[in-house]
């Protein structure tokens, strides 16, 4: 059976292909995909629907969900982090968080505050943990702003420490978030 799905006025095709094989009274399945490109950009829509060889998907839960560039080079990531942090905050962590990622493979939409980096994160599919889960490498943090701020704050955590724009002494990055204690949420890329 070959179903065709008509993909940017008909420049771009999927076609996929399933083939039944009957034995002993099991039945088993084999589908292929291919892909035609008449050398047309397909919109940012049409994009969304198709997927990558990169693209990856999940068993860890109920739905089935794509995750994108499974081949994160994590360390990559992370030595970008520590390569690039300064003796203190310099501003701009979530722009040091999206470097790291960039550097690792994985690419983000740049946002204009830290507080705002879960929804890209989760767009290339982070998923939020429960905050009393052991934090593993390539955890990143988004708090929210403490009183005073209006940006927030994002850090990435390397296995030891949590790095942004600057190695921190702890999971908040300054003593008005110590003091204020704001709500965070921790991303995993499962």
């Amino acid at each position: 059976m070959d179903l065709i799905k008509h993909v940017s006025i008909g420049v771009l095709c999927l076609v996929q292909t399933t083939a039944f094989a009957f034995n002993d009274s099991l039945t088993s399945s084999k589908t292929t995909q291919s892909s035609m490109n008449f050398g047309l950009s397909p919109s940012q829509n049409d994009k969304n629907l198709l997927l990558t060889k990169s693209d990856k998907i999940s068993k860890n839960s109920k739905f089935s969900t794509v995750i994108y560039n499974k081949n994160w080079d994590l360390q990559g990531s992370i030595n970008y982090l520590k390569a690039n942090a300064q003796p203190k905050s310099t501003g701009e962590c979530a722009k040091a968080v999206r470097l790291a990622l960039a550097q690792g493979g994985i690419h983000i939409e740049a946002v204009p505050s830290a507080k705002y980096l879960g929804e890209s994160l989760m767009n290339k599919g982070f998923k939020e943990i429960p905050k009393d889960s052991q934090l593993i490498a390539g955890d990143i943090a988004v708090i929210q702003p403490p009183k005073g701020d209006i940006h927030g704050h994002s850090a990435m955590f390397d296995g030891k420490i949590w790095i942004s724009d600057f190695k921190q002494q702890t999971f908040y990055p300054g003593n008005d978030y110590l003091i204020s204690k704001p709500q965070y949420k921790i991303y995993r890329l499962n």
